[in-house]
């Protein structure tokens, strides 16, 4: 039953998310920087990867929004990125940009956990014919980016933590 459920509620509560996004990043006023153009999706990890720091968002992801990726490319220009509460989403949302830019096919999907204590945000990608996915875990070659591919390849990373993957949900690109 909770299966017939989750890609509605996901993706209600993630308009909800890109509105509280834009909200924040106009009350905010913040900096932003144009995502550079990378030659490939490691290229583009790489450059993240050596700047930002995991932090979970406010209140267990209770307030969650995404950081729009300019916002966080001039965080990680400025070396304040963190400052900033960066997780999944905005790793996922930011990989979007740049995966965009360098003309690869990016798409968000968020992956739910059968007991509901986590989800999971990553952007997946086809680029040169090869099927991936970026997440705060890096760069994941992938056979393809079907529901059963993408639960069994987080569940798999995520085992040590008990999670189980069952829903695999595309959401929209927040900006």
């Amino acid at each position: 039953m909770f299966d017939r459920f989750v890609p509605g509620a996901v993706r209600l509560l993630d308009v909800l998310k890109r509105a509280a996004s834009r909200l924040v990043a106009w009350l905010a006023g913040v900096s932003r920087r144009p995502v550079p153009v990378f030659t490939s999706p490691q290229a583009a990890w790489d450059h993240l990867a050596a700047r930002y720091t995991y932090t979970g968002d406010p209140v267990y992801g209770v307030v969650d929004f995404y950081w729009h990726p300019e916002v966080l490319q001039a965080a990680l220009e400025a070396g304040t990125a963190a400052r900033l509460p960066v997780d999944c989403d905005d790793v996922a949302a930011w990989a979007h940009a740049a995966l965009s830019a360098m003309g690869a096919a990016p798409g968000l999907v968020v992956l739910y956990e059968e007991s509901l204590r986590g989800a999971h945000c990553v952007c997946v990608y086809r680029w040169n014919g090869q099927a991936g996915a970026i997440d705060t875990n890096g760069v994941h070659t992938l056979p393809d980016l079907d529901e059963a591919t993408l639960c069994a390849h987080w569940s798999g990373l995520y085992a040590r933590e008990g999670f189980v993957y069952t829903a695999a949900v595309p959401v929209a690109y927040p900006f």
